[in-house]
């Protein structure tokens, strides 16, 4: 029926608004939309909303539930606003913090790290051809740098003087100071915070000349050359090759090894080192002789004289003696931790005198009398052997 009809047959009838159920059926109750994100303790405290007025829009959603449209606040138009630029304080910062670092290293000692970047150098020869005649002494002793002597046609003594880029090489002094054949080289580096200085002295001798080399931080080599010769260096290595030794002769270092190949030893010999080996290759040692270090270890192969005590000693590590066949010795061996091999000289008796862990050997080869042997480590293996 339309509404019309029902209007006449129903006085009391009226048309439905749009969104309201007909006459007679149960009202759905009114959507009351929540706030977003608010507290979940003040949803149950907010008034429940009235049914709006008729003139009201309503909203109709999908299921069917009626209620007035929420208002939502108005929104200001989005503005851009400039971002400024990252502020570079921190890196200042770190530079800072790095130049303090480098500022207390070198007031602790690193300036040494700091002077070796770069390296400037100058160089610089010296003649000496008016010395009287004789055999000429060089004396050098000098706290940074390496030592070279070879045999030469006059004497001549090249020294190079080095400095980091920061410094000036030319400040550092050196003067020689000759004394009939004795030359007395004097050097002084000074000091420099930024700077490492060294010296290196490059010398060409005759066929004789007599060395007294002493270095703190350098090498020190000598080759085909012969006189008496006292070689020292604290941190540094020694080499000397096919040298005549006349008269006594000293090679000694604290932290670094000692290498003589094919030399000709005719005084006393003396080889020591704290921290290094000593190495005797094909060497002719005609005195008695000592090698002794501390923690390392020492290898002789050569020949030594018909008398005479030869000594090897060593604190850590393995001693090896080498001599040719018919040399006649007599032998002292002991080590406290460690083994004897003397399986060449079957004279040589070799005893068990630790239940393993210690030997002692003592014996003669060939004819008596003849040179002592005196091997002895406290911790390390020794072998006797033919070369």
């Amino acid at each position: 029926m339309s509404n019309q009809e029902m209007q006449f047959a129903d006085p009391d009838w009226e048309p439905t608004q749009p969104g309201q159920k007909p006459a007679g059926t149960q009202q759905s109750p009114v959507y009351t939309p929540q706030p977003v994100n608010d507290d979940r303790r003040e949803r149950f405290q907010q008034p429940t909303v009235e049914t709006p007025p008729e003139q009201e829009e309503v909203y109709a959603g999908y299921s069917g539930y009626a209620g007035a449209i929420p208002e939502q606040p108005r929104q200001a138009p989005y503005q851009y606003q400039r971002v400024p630029p990252p502020r570079r304080r921190r890196r200042r910062a770190w530079l800072w913090i790095i130049v303090a670092i480098l500022f207390f290293s070198l007031m602790s000692g690193g300036a040494s790290g700091l002077g070796s970047i770069g390296q400037r150098s100058v160089t610089q020869e010296n003649s000496f051809n008016n010395l009287p005649a004789g055999t000429p002494t060089i004396v050098i002793n000098e706290a940074a740098g390496n030592i070279h002597v070879q045999r030469g046609g006059s004497l001549n003594i090249e020294e190079v003087k080095h400095s980091s880029f920061f410094d000036d090489p030319n400040s550092i002094s050196v003067k020689f100071e000759p004394t009939g054949n004795i030359i007395n080289v004097k050097v002084d580096t000074g000091t420099s915070l930024f700077s490492s200085r060294s010296v290196d002295f490059n010398i060409t001798v005759p066929q004789d000349a007599n060395l007294q080399l002493a270095t703190t931080s350098g090498d020190i080599s000598v080759n085909d050359t012969s006189g008496a010769m006292t070689l020292s260096t604290v941190s540094g290595n020694i080499s000397t090759i096919r040298d005549t030794f006349t008269g006594n002769a000293s090679l000694s270092a604290t932290s670094g090894d000692i290498r003589s190949t094919e030399d000709t030893f005719s005084g006393d010999a003396s080889f020591t080192t704290v921290s290094g080996d000593v190495a005797m290759n094909q060497d002719i040692l005609n005195g008695p002789a000592k090698a002794n270090t501390t923690s390392g270890n020492i290898d002789f192969n050569g020949t030594i004289a018909s008398s005479g005590t030869y000594q090897f000693n060593t604190v850590s590590g393995d001693v090896h003696v080498g001599l040719p066949v018919g040399t006649n010795f007599t032998v002292q061996a002991d080590t406290s931790s460690g083994s004897i091999n003397a399986n060449d000289f079957p004279s040589i008796t070799v005893l068990d005198t630790n239940q393993g862990s210690g030997n002692h050997a003592s014996g003669t080869v060939g004819t008596s009398p003849g040179p002592s042997l005196n091997i002895g480590t406290n911790s390390g293996d020794i072998t006797i052997h033919q070369n």
